[in-house]
């Protein structure tokens, strides 16, 4: 935004009035109402802000000690409540009768003084937003709010508007209309069937045009308070068409080399329900030619699951009920197996059926078995007459360091290491896109560090591993980069709450991986990487119905252009 403070030589008056005009201008192409200048204070204005949000324009500097104080009452001329926002060297907010005094991040205010507040009431929350950046979302009638008159003010009505006569701050104000008129361009190949202008609050479904297919979110909700933007658990995004994994045919009771920890076993199945056939998966440790452990699948008048040592092993033992596994009208299914250190997860044709932790079992036995082995071999067994092929996911050495690695961010970027807590050592990735350059690096003394985010590193707890064996997984998401460890959400960062605007950068998804060296830092600790499914370690209450790309084919052909 144009900032009107350097034209030189004209009045405060004057200068408001260009203001004015310059959002006159830019709304009018959103379809937003005129501002209307504040005027004199302390005077009642008809505006119930619970109907119609309320916005207000602001051109305080920081530090200037100005205020943005409104107030609100009911009509009956009892005293009412109000939000004020002091704009001092540590600017401040305060939530009349519930909140005293809380600061705002600088990062949350940018740095151009020309703002855009934002009040908006649902049900008994009240939100503000400054540049559609939220800096509070406060429930004024929970049972925590520091005084009693805090619920019983807020929740009387808010039919007549004031600005307090010691606030400074506001220009101008408006009603801030609701909807969203389109959806994002940079949303490249999404489409859906919902007509436009719809309201906030409206969900959208939406899905990638023929010959692609929709990695994100295929659900996003209207939120205009974000500024024509919608709110969604992952961005949607379109990728090439979804090709078949190549699955190799079996031959039972052959040894196949696998890793099924936190790594994914995927086979399909030929089976239909009433058959009466099974898939027999033995595994084997390092060394051992006599199987362990077992998982049947049985196609029955259900399809259940044993789980030997667990859920028993007798064929007239009940096995674990796969109660939500698709039915279908026919008989292939496409199945995942992911063995984690306390839980075992199978998916069957991309929705999650079953998330079994072993200490919930019965039989003794069971947490020690599948929790504390390294199962390095497999077979299908003799008897197994519904399995017809499969695939594993597997893990690429290291290499060298500095090595540019081509990778497809839309996925998770995982690394395996195996290193004790308070090592002097550390993990470090470098993110490339063109000429952007970005690092992470985990300490195992007990800190992370993001370039461009972050200007100290911050201190966080390594998490306890079985052998002190970890999975790091990084996902990107359109606003924030999560970690993962070991299955388990570890450092989230949202790149809105760094007070360095390089740290939007991010946003530019990276096309190149690197095991960092470099003469103050380099990674001593990651021992292999691979792509892995987005969610495919995160716990069950946060999976959702997730597409498996081919990562094989995908890997193979980065591989042959690289």
């Amino acid at each position: 935004m144009l900032n009107i403070s350097l034209i030189q030589g004209e009045s405060r008056s004057k200068k408001l009035l260009f203001s004015a005009l310059l959002c006159v201008l830019a709304e009018a192409v959103l379809g937003q109402p005129d501002w209307t200048a504040v005027g004199k204070r302390a005077q009642e204005i008809n505006y119930d802000v619970r109907n119609k949000p309320l916005q207000v324009h602001t051109d305080s500097d920081i530090g200037s000690w100005d205020k943005l104080w409104v107030q609100f009452l009911p009509s009956d001329g009892v005293e009412g409540k109000g939000i004020k926002v002091e704009l001092s060297s540590i600017p401040t907010y305060k939530i009349g009768y519930c909140i005293e005094s809380n600061e705002i991040p600088l990062s949350k205010l940018g740095t151009d003084k020309n703002r855009i507040w934002t009040i908006q009431f649902v049900n008994t929350n009240v939100k503000l937003y400054c540049n559609g950046i939220q800096i509070f979302n406060y429930d004024t009638q929970i049972s925590s709010s520091e005084t009693e008159s805090c619920r019983e003010r807020w929740s009387l009505g808010t039919s007549i508007l004031i600005f307090n006569v010691y606030d400074r701050a506001s220009d101008f104000y408006r009603e801030y209309i609701s909807v969203c008129t389109s959806l994002p361009d940079s949303w490249t190949s999404v489409t859906t069937e919902t007509e436009f202008p719809v309201d906030t609050g409206t969900t959208i479904t939406v899905y990638c045009q023929e010959g692609h297919i929709n990695t994100g979110s295929d659900v996003v909700t209207c939120n205009t308070y974000l500024y024509q933007d919608f709110e969604y658990e992952t961005m949607p995004h379109c990728t090439g068409t979804l090709v078949e994994l190549e699955r190799k045919s079996i031959s039972r009771d052959t040894f196949i080399a696998v890793d099924l920890v936190y790594k994914a076993l995927d086979f399909k199945t030929d089976a239909a329900i009433g058959s009466n056939k099974k898939t027999i998966i033995d595994l084997f440790t390092h060394g051992d030619d006599v199987d362990q452990a077992q998982l049947q699948l049985l196609f029955g008048d259900r399809i259940t699951l044993r789980i030997k040592s667990c859920t028993g092993d007798g064929a007239g033992e009940p096995g674990q009920d796969l109660d939500r596994a698709p039915a279908g009208s026919g008989s292939i299914r496409i199945w995942r197996v992911v063995l984690e250190v306390d839980v075992l997860k199978m998916w069957c044709n991309d929705e999650l059926v079953l998330s079994y932790r072993f200490a919930d079992s019965q039989t003794s036995g069971c947490q020690s078995l599948y929790g504390d082995n390294d199962f390095v071999r497999m077979k299908f067994g003799t008897e197994d007459t519904a399995t017809v092929s499969y695939s594993s996911l597997g893990w690429t050495e290291r290499g060298e360091r500095n090595r540019k690695i081509l990778f497809n961010m839309d996925y998770s970027f995982q690394v395996k290491t195996n290193t004790i807590i308070g090592k002097d050592a550390n993990a470090a990735w470098r993110f490339i896109n063109g000429d952007i350059k970005q690092f992470i690096r985990i300490s195992f003394k007990g800190y992370v560090k993001i370039s461009n985010c972050m200007p100290e590193k911050i201190a966080i707890d390594i998490p306890k591993a079985t052998k002190d064996i970890r999975i790091w997984t990084i996902e990107f998401y359109d606003r924030k980069l999560v970690i993962i460890c070991n299955g388990k959400n570890f450092f989230e960062y949202k790149f809105s709450d760094s007070a360095d605007n390089n740290c939007m950068l991010w946003r530019k998804k990276p096309t190149h991986i690197m095991f960092y060296k470099d003469e103050w830092v380099q990674d001593t600790e990651s021992d292999q990487f691979r792509n892995n499914p987005k969610g495919l370690n995160i716990f069950i209450c946060s999976v959702s119905k997730t597409t498996i790309p081919n990562f094989l084919a995908i890997l193979r052909k980065q591989s042959n252009g690289s």
